[in-house]
């Protein structure tokens, strides 16, 4: 029953069309639960060292996952899984620091596409349409916006300006959409994470966009050498005018029509 763990585990963690990140942290926990318990198994000698070994290894590997030097990556992939947000951390305090980087990153992505939003704004040219005859040019001109000449209205406009353009501090939207974002229901674990992101993406925009850099990347090298494997039997002699472009196009078929 064990050995199967082993290999459910290998099956996830290797997973090339799947979002494999975000589960590493559960899938390592219950990998050393599993080899904790092959380890206390009565067998033979050689399958005892074996368990032993094995067991030594996944937790010089594995047992401070959480807390390594790709552990932001790790982390952060996890809590935007809408399958497990805050729910699929080990060890006590990870999710807090896990929290603190994600607003930093998301402050800094607020900040950047509001930098862009004004300097794209500033550049727009004002035009003065003209319209000429053979006798005269007269210009168009808009006519400006002014306030309501009744004063009764003048302290309720007030107030409504005021509410429009007030800017709200960016980390202070980051924190309300990331307190919203966990506070909804865990998406079922069979469900596409990437369905639910693509319909919610308007309701947590920066958190969409820093979801996007997250869940791209693979838990292991396994896709990547399969990539290679499949490379090397397209590109062989027989097929060696092959292009670039022609090249790449193929692989990307060949890895993806399935």
């Amino acid at each position: 029953m064990h050995s199967g763990s082993l290999n459910r585990a290998t099956k996830i963690v290797s997973a090339e069309k799947d979002i494999v990140l975000s589960k590493l942290n559960y899938v390592m926990e219950e990998l050393l639960a599993h080899t904790k318990v092959l380890k206390n198994i009565e067998c033979s000698p050689q399958l005892t060292e074996f368990h032993g070994v094995l067991y030594k290894e996944c937790v010089e590997r594995f047992s401070r996952l959480e807390m390594s030097s790709s552990k932001c990556l790790l982390n952060e992939a996890t809590v935007l899984d809408p399958r497990l947000k805050n729910h699929g951390f080990g060890i006590q305090g990870s999710y807090k620091e896990t929290r603190k980087s994600i607003e930093l990153r998301c402050v800094n992505i607020v900040l950047h596409n509001n930098s862009t939003s004004t300097a794209t704004t500033s550049t727009i040219p004002t035009f003065t349409a003209t319209t000429s005859t053979a006798s005269t040019s007269t210009a168009i001109t808009s006519t400006p916006v002014t306030a309501t000449d009744d004063c009764f209205w003048n302290k309720f406009d007030g107030k409504v300006n005021n509410l429009v353009h007030q800017n709200t501090p960016p980390v202070v939207k980051v924190i309300t959409e990331i307190d919203r974002y966990i506070a909804e229901p865990l998406l079922q674990r069979d469900e596409d994470p990437l369905k639910w992101w693509e319909q919610c993406k308007t309701v947590y925009p920066t958190l969409y966009e820093l979801m996007l850099k997250r869940m791209c990347l693979q838990a292991t090298s396994v896709p990547s050498e399969r990539v290679f494997s499949k490379s090397g039997e397209i590109l062989n002699a027989k097929r060696s005018r092959l292009t670039n472009s022609r090249f790449s196009q193929i692989v990307f078929l060949n890895c993806n029509l399935k």
